[in-house]
């Protein structure tokens, strides 16, 4: 089985703001033995994974909106060439 943790070491101040916390709700919730505890992190890690599927298709929709403004401005400066020309035809 691969390692799914490493060790890191937390100074005082991120002990106090993330390590704590979970423990004092672990200790609440009685979330005592490492299938409970696990649980609870595979639901975590199942919530992260939608997160960052979203966070893709956010992207995504990002870039498709990029693309179709690329593509209006494309399609102004195309209208408004044809007008100059069209402007300038009709001058003669």
């Amino acid at each position: 089985m691969n390692k799914h943790y490493r060790k890191y070491e937390m100074t005082d101040e991120e002990l106090d703001q993330w390590a704590f916390p979970h423990v004092m709700a672990m200790t609440g919730e009685n979330l005592h033995s490492k299938v409970e505890i696990a649980e609870e992190l595979g639901y975590r890690d199942m919530q992260i994974d939608r997160l960052k599927q979203l966070e893709v298709l956010c992207q995504k929709l990002r870039s498709a909106h990029i693309a179709m403004n690329l593509t209006l401005i494309t399609q102004l400066n195309h209208d408004i060439v044809c007008h100059l020309r069209k402007r300038d035809e009709s001058a003669f």
